[in-house]
């Protein structure tokens, strides 16, 4: 692998398929939650094959999880900077292209 001076240097390296099967064959009590997890989340993808919507309920309960928060934290840090409310009572139907005055610069 090239390191940043720009000199190869020898390291190992594993795809995530090898990464998986390395952990399964840890004989350690310690490993034993994380197979635990691998087997959990291999059923769920296979249950996913047979049941797509399984799949796409899975996906829309991620999104929700994360969107929100990022859009949050984005926006009440935008709040923040410019010291002015993001949230309004307008909407596209009360703005008038004519009339500028409605608009908040």
């Amino acid at each position: 692998m090239q390191a940043a001076d720009g000199r190869l240097r020898f390291t190992d390296v594993a795809d995530t398929e090898q990464l998986l099967r390395l952990i399964q064959s840890v004989p350690s009590k310690k490993a034993e939650p994380f197979k635990q997890w691998l087997a959990k989340v291999g059923r769920e993808r296979i249950d996913e094959i047979e049941d797509p919507e399984l799949g796409f309920d899975r996906l829309l309960e991620t999104y929700l999880k994360k969107g929100g928060n990022v859009a949050k934290a984005a926006r009440l840090k935008l709040e923040e900077t410019t010291g002015k409310k993001v949230v309004t009572k307008q909407n596209a139907k009360s703005l008038n292209p004519k009339d500028n005055k409605n608009l908040d610069t």
